[in-house]
């Protein structure tokens, strides 16, 4: 996150030098989200025009003000905001967030950004299910939200797009969770583990990080079992301070009263797929082969 925050200043700068307005609206939201966890504003709770603008001293007034509630860049800010709300485990803007997103006067699906969709998918499926589990106002249409989230998620991996592998599998693993039988634990745990791996096996530390917190989540509420909750808190922490989220990593380790014994000092972070390899015991100079192995491994387990 700290690199990404300086190239992303830089970006939005040179894009409103070359008057790209609807660019640099586009980028400041994410930028305004690394902030929060990296523990660089004054609410990490919050992402609104008004706090992107005070960070970034006004700067981008002119870019704000031009943009509206029926703009693909508002519907970007929003789901920043819930992104921003699901890792800090706020309930109540994840609700308020979504119910504000399905309200809008607009086509989701019109914007064209194939990635940034799937993000929209995949965020929306995990919102809902958190929903489901703490919020007395979700209900049917919450369950829908999740229902369409699966499906889009499942297409994709039908249609060989690897990192939504490790999502489908940590969204399923999610769903498990919902169901309070204690004859299911053992292979929602399995599930939830799969996730890990997969997320590892591709480098997403932020993805690894939650599936790793909300395993952890399951195994505390639901398993009854502190002790086996409590490493994977921390195998949490140590990813969110690899992806350089202070801010959050203060917040869990308080909130669970658990201190990581890793160090914090960025430049020590590796990236998931290269501890994966690391931990194999694969050799650097094979890396480029193995990544090939690696997918295919992946769409092998997906429904393992």
């Amino acid at each position: 996150l700290k690199p990404y925050i300086s190239d992303t200043r830089t970006i939005a700068r040179f894009l409103e030098t070359c008057g790209q307005y609807v660019g640099v609206v586009m980028v400041l939201p994410s930028l305004q989200l690394a902030l929060n966890l990296t523990g660089q504003s004054k609410d990490p709770l919050v992402i609104t025009w008004e706090s992107i603008g005070h960070h970034t001293l006004g700067v981008f007034a002119k870019s704000l003000s031009q943009t509206d509630f029926k703009s693909p860049a508002y519907l970007n800010l929003c789901y920043c905001q819930l992104f921003n709300a699901y890792i800090f485990n706020d309930t109540s803007r994840q609700y308020t967030t979504l119910e504000e997103i399905y309200s809008l006067p607009l086509q989701r699906v019109s914007v064209k950004s194939h990635f940034v969709n799937t993000f929209y998918q995949f965020l929306d499926g995990l919102v809902a299910v958190t929903l489901l589990k703490n919020h007395k106002k979700a209900g049917r249409r919450i369950k829908k939200i999740l229902k369409e989230s699966l499906a889009g998620i499942h297409q994709k991996v039908e249609r060989k797009h690897i990192n939504c592998v490790a999502m489908l599998t940590f969204l399923e693993a999610e769903v498990e969770s919902l169901v309070k039988k204690t004859t299911k634990n053992d292979s929602t745990i399995a599930q939830y583990r799969l996730a890990i791996s997969q997320f590892a096996r591709t480098g997403c530390t932020h993805w690894n990080a939650m599936a790793n917190e909300r395993l952890a989540d399951f195994l505390r509420v639901t398993v009854k079992d502190a002790e086996e909750s409590k490493y994977y808190y921390s195998q949490a922490i140590q990813m969110y301070k690899e992806w350089n989220a202070v801010e959050k990593v203060k917040r869990l380790g308080h909130e669970r009263n658990i201190h990581s014994q890793f160090s914090t000092h960025h430049g020590s972070a590796l990236r998931g797929k290269e501890r994966f390899l690391e931990e194999q015991g694969v050799n650097n100079q094979s890396r480029r082969t193995d990544i090939a192995e690696l997918q295919a491994s992946l769409q092998d387990t997906a429904f393992d």
